[in-house]
């Protein structure tokens, strides 16, 4: 059974609370904290993985294996509802006699969101590429390394094991083959996280706005790394 820890950072939550209680405004970027009623602008992750996993089986694939990142981040625990919301439905994956959704230990992976992190992936998926036919992945940067490491070991991505990313980095457009990925409006969220704090400060009324939690769309951008080859 793989879920994201829901412990994170204590620390930084408390002190997070201490800003709240003092009415200091800040928002926080693609992060979230459940429970709690912090100004948040993010984007919809758990969507964004859904199309990105609904994109693979549309193609065809149907054991898709899920590179996601360190479960102390919110978003990780996001991208693994969607990856999960995805899977369910086309029945590859099944909920038990208590509805949680178990991952075959062969399709699921962690990585900490850097490019050595993909590349160390590639070789604890190797063993299960007879049984994988897709990897999505939780970031642009770990799917690059984990595309350099399966080319290591005589694996063709994009030929051999289709592969999606996250971000929609500049990376994604100059890797061999350029890697479909989800992109993030990520100028707009610094944006409205800049003009909500100001507005805040410019209330003349001087009360407390309470918390807000914007999530903005994604958009899958669809290149030749996740064809079904024919």
């Amino acid at each position: 059974m793989h879920h994201p820890r829901s412990h994170r950072y204590p620390g930084e939550r408390a002190e997070l609370k201490k800003l709240e209680a003092a009415g200091h405004p800040f928002c926080l970027v693609n992060q979230h904290f459940e429970g709690e009623r912090f100004c948040e602008v993010d984007a919809d992750h758990e969507a964004g993985d859904y199309e990105a996993v609904t994109h693979l089986l549309d193609q065809g694939f149907r054991q898709i294996a899920f590179l996601n990142g360190s479960p102390q981040y919110s978003n990780s625990g996001d991208r693994l509802k969607g990856y999960l919301r995805g899977m369910e439905q086309a029945g590859v994956i099944r909920a038990d006699a208590g509805g949680r959704a178990e991952v075959p230990p062969h399709l699921y992976y962690e990585g900490n969101y850097s490019r050595t992190s993909g590349i160390r992936a590639a070789a604890a998926l190797r063993p299960h590429l007879d049984r994988v036919d897709a990897v999505f992945v939780a970031n642009d940067r770990m799917a690059t390394g984990l595309m350099q490491g399966l080319r290591e070991f005589g694996v063709r991505p994009g030929r051999d094991v289709a592969v999606v990313g996250y971000d929609d980095s500049d990376t994604a457009r100059v890797t061999d083959p350029p890697l479909t990925s989800v992109a993030v409006p990520f100028y707009e969220m610094g944006k409205l996280a800049a003009e909500k704090p100001l507005q805040r400060i410019a209330a003349s009324d001087g009360e407390a706005e309470e918390g807000f939690q914007i999530r903005l769309k994604t958009e899958l951008v669809v290149r030749q790394s996740s064809n079904k080859m024919k």
